[in-house]
């Protein structure tokens, strides 16, 4: 099927499960090889119980047809086929998974979703796992030019301790998609499992924004709180910091912290909007977005930031300076946020415990500090600083009390 040699390379020492690991880096975050991307989400795997062969092409020319029920229309599509599936309504982790032994097919689909959503739309990717051969094949359901992904179906492939992407010599494959992927994702999948094979204990890949259920609606809010907030902000900007890395920044934990409460309203059934205070608000745009999408809080920081005067007078911010081993105590407050807060960062977990048994808490650090204010040492050689810090702070966080989930 595949006659075409884009790129092959041996790998001396390299396993199935490495691949394996490897090809999973791609199939759940293709956006780390392409900028364009903001990511994808899984629309439906199904696992083909035999192995029974499946034409990648065939298969994508019938579910073009489909795509406003992908889920019924997969399944037609399998059963016309004579397809024997099952649905995985958990998806598929390529983790840990080696195809030794494993009889059939996972059919795996994708919809890439770009950053720019004014230049780009979104594209439906079907990826066809078939491990006695240890490949996986790729194909767009859109045959239009684009910059996502190539149109053509091509394949990753480890045979032999020798990996290889491959595709059809007919029809041509346009020469920018092959370049691409020889020149890009090859020699990153190249760069994975090399990684992979120095760090054979390294556990499985971490999905970013694992806690955000739908990673399609957090890219639509993105881009209508960078709309809304974001542009007129970069505008009017009054401090001598670069206000596109801090502005559009804010936006992404905003947005992050909105869906991640609407999931928690959605689980409790609350519909109360969840209040928060930000310790060491820093720039305080945090704080406004939270607040203008409904949100009742405060910013507290030890200095006031020029940014501070532009913001409108429900937004509430205040000078104080934080003693986390006195009486900084918020017994009324749902969320703790620490967004870059250097210092109070080994304090955000006690501070949410002492202040209420209900108090939730946010932490992404920035520089990594002991509790008495000393810069944090690391422990771990063989992780980074701020690895071992994020370690760190989980550890403190379990002494308090919570169940720690890390994004």
């Amino acid at each position: 099927m595949f006659d075409h040699t884009l790129a092959s390379q041996p790998i001396p020492g390299v396993t199935p499960e490495l691949f394996y690991r490897a090809a999973n880096i791609y199939l759940q975050k293709p956006h780390v090889v392409n900028r364009k991307l903001f990511g994808a989400s899984t629309l439906a795997t199904f696992r083909v119980r035999r192995s029974d062969p499946v034409d990648v092409d065939e298969f994508v020319d019938r579910l073009r047809e489909r795509l406003s029920e992908i889920e019924n229309g997969m399944r037609e599509i399998c059963d016309d086929l004579r397809l024997d599936v099952e649905l995985l309504p958990d998806g598929l982790d390529l983790n840990g998974f080696s195809g030794e032994g494993f009889e059939g097919r996972y059919l795996v689909l994708k919809r890439l979703l770009p950053r720019n959503l004014n230049v780009f739309k979104p594209l439906e990717v079907l990826a066809i796992v078939e491990p006695e051969l240890q490949r996986i094949t790729f194909r767009c359901l859109q045959d239009e030019e684009n910059n996502l992904t190539p149109k053509f179906s091509f394949a990753v492939q480890l045979v032999e301790e020798t990996l290889s992407i491959r595709c059809k010599s007919s029809p041509t494959p346009d020469e920018k998609s092959s370049i691409w992927l020889k020149e890009v994702l090859f020699r990153r999948l190249l760069k994975w499992i090399d990684n992979l094979i120095q760090k054979t204990d390294q556990k499985g890949e971490q999905i970013s924004l694992g806690l955000i259920n739908d990673l399609e609606e957090y890219n639509r809010l993105y881009g209508e709180l960078k709309t809304k907030y974001g542009t007129e902000m970069v505008r009017i900007w009054p401090e001598s910091t670069d206000p596109r890395k801090f502005v559009y920044e804010d936006v992404a934990i905003a947005t992050y912290l909105l869906l991640l409460w609407k999931q928690e309203r959605e689980e409790s059934g609350s519909e109360a909007l969840q209040s928060f205070v930000d310790l060491g608000c820093g720039n305080g745009l945090l704080v406004y977005i939270l607040t203008s999408e409904g949100h009742p809080g405060v910013g507290i920081d030890l200095r006031k930031r020029k940014i501070w005067d532009c913001f409108p007078g429900n937004v509430t911010l205040r000078v104080e300076s934080i003693d986390p081993s006195g009486n900084a105590l918020f017994p009324d407050t749902d969320w703790i946020i620490g967004n870059h807060s250097d210092e109070l960062s080994p304090w955000i977990p006690v501070i949410a415990a002492r202040s209420a048994f209900r108090c939730r808490y946010f932490l992404l650090p920035c520089c990594a500090f002991e509790f008495d204010g000393t810069k944090f040492q690391r422990q771990n050689s063989s992780v980074s600083q701020y690895g071992d810090f994020l370690r760190y702070a989980k550890e403190i966080s379990a002494v308090c009390g919570f169940e720690t989930a890390m994004d």
